[in-house]
């Protein structure tokens, strides 16, 4: 769709996205003697702008179902002439907002569309993107992520033999930071609130000090039925893996 588009001096529009992805499946099983037709799930999601994103999903049966919600094999058509009974439906809202050093320094770290990469550099990037989780980038001094997600779903019910509709709200506000406490200290944290609980949500603490050929990671989760705590001091060097020292106390340990 094209709309207007007062920065662009030239056309002065601009295209936007109503729709990102649209998706509809279901199938027929043959071999079965009953309830061949399967369930049509019905998702999708759009990008109002870049950090605004809307999901959603949704169920439909074919076949009908008595008082207390099971399944009887009648479909929906043979008795209101519908191709599907309506199930479930799920939208969820998220918005999501990113602060770093790089959000303050206008000044731009060279050309980063530089197709002449050496195939040593391809090598090294494919293997940080291989192992994201013991990566650490120093070329950021300071980060902090926001993200708020509210989800809501409606869906049918049965008890007593009578149906009902019951409504499901779940909010949620996250935040991620790192700061570089030192050239060698790494600080880093992962939490959230809940606010159908009043509640912190997971989080997760952890701390990574440089040794020059070896390094050390501290994690910690103080809360939550994940509750734990890890240590361990390894030398980088792939090929000195199994040196290392690891301490760890979880939720499984008595």
């Amino acid at each position: 769709m094209k709309v207007r588009n007062r920065k662009d001096t030239i056309t002065g529009m601009k295209k936007i996205t109503l729709i990102d992805r649209l998706t509809f499946s279901g199938s027929y099983d043959f071999a079965k003697d009953s309830f061949n037709i399967s369930y049509l799930n019905v998702s999708g999601n759009t990008r109002l702008w870049k950090d605004f994103s809307i999901q959603y999903s949704s169920s439909w049966d074919p076949y009908m179902v008595n008082s207390e919600g099971k399944r009887i094999n009648k479909t929906v058509w043979n008795e209101y002439n519908r191709l599907f009974r309506w199930q479930n439906t799920n939208w969820s809202l998220s918005l999501s907002y990113s602060l770093s050093d790089d959000t303050f320094n206008k000044k731009k770290k060279g050309a980063a569309t530089n197709t002449n990469v050496p195939a040593e550099e391809k090598e090294e990037m494919g293997e940080i993107l291989d192992n994201l989780d013991d990566y650490v980038d120093w070329d950021i001094p300071w980060s902090m992520s926001f993200n708020y997600t509210f989800q809501y779903r409606t869906q049918e019910a049965y008890a007593g033999g009578a149906r009902t509709i019951v409504d499901t709200y779940v909010q949620t506000l996250g935040m991620n930071g790192q700061i570089n406490i030192t050239p060698k200290w790494k600080f880093t944290i992962s939490t959230g609130w809940d606010f159908n609980q009043n509640a912190l949500s997971f989080t997760n603490i952890s701390l990574y000090r440089d040794l020059h050929c070896w390094e050390m990671r501290f994690n910690w989760i103080p809360i939550g039925t994940r509750k734990s705590w890890n240590f361990s001091l390894n030398v980088k060097a792939s090929i000195l893996q199994d040196m290392k020292l690891n301490k760890k106390k979880d939720f499984r340990d008595n």
